[in-house]
Parts: C-alpha cells; structure tokens; sequence
C-alpha cells in the first residue's frame, strides 16, 4: 500500500495514511468477499484500476442487513521500484441489490 493510501467508506470519515488504512482494514475486511468485474492499465503501464463487488458482514449502515453488499473502485500507482501500490479504495453500498 501506498504511504499516501486513502480509505473511504459509507458511514466513516475519510482515512489518509497507510497506518491509519491499515489499522481500519485490520479490523473491518477480515470476512469480506471480493469479485473483480474489470481492471484497466494507463498506457503509461504506472497507473491502473480494479471495480467490483463486495460483501462482507458486520459493514452495512442499515439496521436490517446482515451483510454490506456493494461495490468498489481501487486505483493503483506504480513506485519507483515499479511495484503496485494501492493509493485509493472506496465502497459504496448498494441497497437496490438486497
């Protein structure tokens, strides 16, 4: 993960840092489930995106849902090492999929 990573999630303020992201995920994404809909690279090949699904129990905001179903976007940047770095991650649920 990037140093200069962000989180942002529904129903929390944004997280900025690599130890606060984390610190967050630690404690929130250790049963979520992840379904890659797409990934594209720039043609510069140092900068990239994957979207897609989520669910993972305990997230959602609602008072009925036992488990957050949603969708979400990550943007990677390579380093000067040319490794993939996670820099930016957000979710958004996605109530009409219930």
């Amino acid at each position: 993960m990037d140093a200069t990573a962000r989180l942002h999630r529904a129903g929390y303020s944004p997280l900025r840092g690599r130890d606060a992201v984390r610190s967050f995920l630690a404690q929130h994404d250790t049963k979520a489930r992840w379904e890659v809909m797409a990934a594209e690279v720039a043609q510069s090949a140092d900068l990239g995106y994957t979207y897609g699904r989520i669910w993972a129990p305990g997230w959602s905001q609602a008072k009925d849902a036992a488990e957050f179903t949603g969708y979400y976007v990550h943007v990677w940047r390579k380093d000067a090492r040319g490794q993939w770095k996670l820099v930016f991650h957000v979710t958004t649920e996605a109530p009409f999929d219930k």
